[in-house]
């Protein structure tokens, strides 16, 4: 969880979670008390750190819905309102693998002609953002090709940070290689749709 702070450094409070366990090995139950231990143990520190921030309420249910391959009209989750139908046509997109669309510090959305992987886009705020934006500084060969957008946010989520790579898979003639376009033009477009649609979940609009 991360919450607003202005006590703290950074200007937000971040509480994490783990379990000595691999979470599908985990029953609904164990992952609901999970995510509890996790929100009272933000209310507690925000309290004691007098954070400003909303904590929301008690989970009842934890969302664990797998990855879900779905028509590009028929987006809901993470890929809605990505890539219009004329765009889908130009770029030869077909379907988009999505989860369901939230306030997740890293949310992803791919891309896919039927069964060939074409592109992918990330997103990443508040300290998953720091992280890869570090990462990618002192890694530059791994952001080779391609393409990403920032936004400042304000807050504990900071600078939000998007990035879009073309996917290398194989053909069904056997051709391994990025079988999407390398058009700049047209993935600077649909990054920054991208942008806009996750950063205005996230109450952090593109600008």
């Amino acid at each position: 969880m991360l919450v607003d702070c202005k006590a703290m450094a950074g200007a937000g409070l971040l509480v994490t979670a783990e379990t000595s366990w691999k979470s599908e090995d985990l029953s609904a139950q164990q992952v609901l008390q999970v995510a509890r231990v996790a929100t009272e143990t933000a209310r507690r520190a925000a309290g004691h750190a007098h954070c400003e921030g909303a904590l929301g309420e008690r989970p009842g249910t934890v969302d664990r819905t797998e990855w879900t391959k779905r028509p590009v009209s028929r987006a809901t989750g993470t890929c809605r309102g990505v890539v219009t139908g004329r765009e889908a046509a130009r770029l030869r997109v077909t379907d988009v693998t999505e989860k369901p669309a939230g306030r997740a510090l890293t949310e992803q959305c791919d891309l896919n002609r039927g069964e060939l992987d074409l592109f992918s886009m990330t997103a990443y705020y508040g300290p998953s953002a720091e992280e890869e934006m570090y990462l990618d500084g002192r890694h530059p060969g791994t952001v080779k090709g391609a393409y990403t957008r920032t936004i400042e946010c304000g807050g504990a989520i900071g600078t939000a940070y998007f990035k879009l790579v073309r996917v290398k898979d194989k053909a069904a003639d056997g051709a391994v290689g990025t079988h999407g376009t390398n058009d700049p033009a047209a993935l600077k477009r649909v990054l920054e749709s991208y942008a806009t649609a996750s950063g205005t979940r996230h109450d952090c609009p593109a600008r």
